[in-house]
């Protein structure tokens, strides 16, 4: 309401003959007469003023609100690398295991081996 009576003013002065400031003050011309208090020009400034500044509140979250959604894609992006990292250890540390094995095994059959040898060595000679 105040947005339109002020744009009415504003067309008003445009056509009258005599411009004067937003003062308040009746102004007249040819058909009609307005008559805009200065508490609604002060209520419409407040109001434009208000909006300016909740345009620029408005961008900094919108620009606080990207880096969040930048930080978190990021973090999300550690995240799986280092899930990666531990699956890709934990399999490793599966086939070190199964070759430790494996090398138990074939030093238990090496030992084995070598024992028998020498009770058969031990055996022949004490027999010959």
């Amino acid at each position: 309401m105040t947005v339109l009576l002020l744009i009415s003013l504003k067309s008003y002065q445009a056509r009258s003959q005599t411009i004067s400031s937003s003062t308040g003050k009746q102004l007249q011309s040819d058909t009609s007469k307005i008559t805009v208090p200065i508490i609604y020009i002060k209520d419409a400034n407040a109001k434009l003023i208000e909006r300016l500044y909740l345009l620029k509140i408005n961008k900094q979250q919108d620009s606080i609100i990207n880096l969040n959604k930048l930080y978190i894609n990021e973090q999300s992006n550690i995240i799986k690398d280092f899930q990666n990292k531990v699956v890709n250890i934990t399999n490793d540390n599966n086939k070190l295991k199964t070759e430790v094995v494996k090398q138990k095994n074939k030093s238990n059959i090496f030992i084995g081996t070598t024992v028998i040898s020498l009770i058969v060595v031990t055996i022949t000679l004490l027999i010959k």
